[in-house]
């Protein structure tokens, strides 16, 4: 089981995903004015699955950003980067098997094995806790939708120092037989999010 370095420490904000959602530099720069969770994960805060986790009760959050994206390019970007052994473990809190150790095997499997969609529904269904904002990962950087965010942590930054990179995981480039898996495994969650807004607020139940 992952253990949290931040058991006792109050944070303005904890950035969550499943991964592969750009949230990173959203947190580089936030960590530069209020407390966020730490950037590479290392206080285990970052990609759990559930807000009812007791390692979210312990680090003392005032408020959560979700952040999703199209779970096409999330499965791809984690790939690409060798993270998906560790990051099966992050969300699933178990250890990877074949079906996992390559992309090949994933698509082939048919199953959302990363769990990317129940661990959406779990955050989203919210929490009394803490209020979430949830963010799409695709547009967060449109100033609209920056100012919202802002607002929703009431803190004050300067917007150009929020830039979007360029996503380097697209599952519309990739061959025909491993777009063809990735969209009969993701298709119907993919087509959920893309009906929601951009940023919405889960107030605290």
């Amino acid at each position: 089981m992952l253990k949290s370095s931040f058991s006792n420490k109050s944070l303005d904000v904890c950035v969550v995903s499943y991964g592969g959602v750009g949230c990173s530099s959203l947190m580089r720069v936030l960590s530069g004015y209020i407390r966020v969770n730490n950037v590479d994960d290392k206080d285990g805060l970052k990609h759990r699955n559930s807000p009812s986790l007791d390692v979210y009760s312990k680090a003392q959050i005032r408020r959560v950003i979700y952040i999703y994206n199209n779970p096409m390019n999330s499965v791809l970007s984690l790939y690409r980067r060798h993270y998906q052994r560790a990051q099966y473990k992050k969300l699933t809190g178990m250890i990877a098997t074949d079906d996992v150790m390559t992309l090949e095997n994933y698509i082939a499997s048919g199953q959302d094995l990363f769990q990317l969609e129940s661990h959406f529904h779990n955050w989203s269904a919210g929490s009394e806790k803490f209020p979430i904002l949830m963010v799409n990962g695709a547009t967060m950087y449109q100033p609209k939708n920056l100012q919202k965010l802002l607002r929703f942590l009431g803190v004050k930054i300067p917007l150009i120092l929020f830039q979007q990179k360029p996503r380097k995981s697209n599952y519309k480039t990739v061959s025909p037989q491993i777009r063809l898996g990735l969209e009969t495994i993701y298709h119907s969650f993919n087509d959920e999010l893309s009906k929601l807004d951009d940023v919405y607020l889960i107030k605290k139940l």
